[in-house]
C-alpha cells in the first residue's frame, strides 16, 4: 500500500492520462472493487435516479453509482454474478438489446447489480458509499495537483518570455 503522497502522484498519473481511478476495498468481509464512471455510466447513472424528494434523490443515486461502479467482488467480475440471467433471456431478446445500444450488457448488469444493492441492508451500501467517495476524494486531489502542475508550468513560461 503506497503512502498518500505517492498515492496522489499516482492518481495524478493517471487523471493525467485520462484513465480512471479504481481501487478494492473490505466491507463486511467481502473485497469490492471500484471503479470511478466514465461519460456514458455517468449518464445510465443518472437515468436511474428518481428524483421526487431530496431524499431518494440522494439514495438512488448511490445505489446507481455503486451500481455501475462496482467491478468486482471478491477478484469475480460482476458480469460473472449475471451470466445464467443474461443467458435466460431468449437470443431474438439478446440480440434486439445489443441491436439497440453497444452497452446493453453493461447496462443489464448494472440493472442487475442496482436491484441486489436496493434489497441490502442500509448499512451495507453506507459502508460502500463511504469507499466510493473515498475514491471521489482522491481524484478531487490529483485534478487540484493537476491545476497546480500546469499553473507552475504557466508561471515559469511566462517568466522565461
Amino acid at each position: 500500500m503506497p503512502n498518500s503522497l505517492k498515492q496522489s502522484l499516482m492518481d495524478f498519473q493517471k487523471e493525467m492520462k485520462s484513465q480512471l481511478l479504481e481501487d478494492t476495498f473490505e466491507v463486511r468481509g467481502k473485497r469490492w472493487t471500484m471503479r470511478l464512471l466514465n461519460e456514458e455510466e455517468t449518464l445510465w447513472a443518472t437515468s436511474m435516479m428518481n428524483t421526487s424528494t431530496i431524499v431518494t434523490s440522494a439514495v438512488s443515486a448511490q445505489l446507481a453509482h455503486l451500481a455501475m461502479g462496482i467491478r468486482e467482488i471478491d477478484g469475480s467480475p460482476i458480469y460473472e454474478y449475471f451470466t445464467e440471467d443474461w443467458d435466460k433471456l431468449e437470443d431474438r431478446e439478446r440480440a434486439a438489446l445489443l441491436e439497440m445500444n453497444r452497452y446493453a450488457l453493461k447496462y443489464f448488469v448494472a440493472e442487475h447489480m442496482h436491484s441486489f444493492l436496493a434489497e441490502m441492508p442500509p448499512e451495507v451500501t453506507n459502508d460502500l458509499w463511504e469507499c466510493w467517495n473515498k475514491l471521489l476524494e482522491r481524484r478531487e486531489d490529483a485534478q487540484a495537483m493537476a491545476k497546480k502542475s500546469s499553473g507552475e508550468t504557466s508561471q515559469q513560461a511566462s517568466s522565461e518570455s
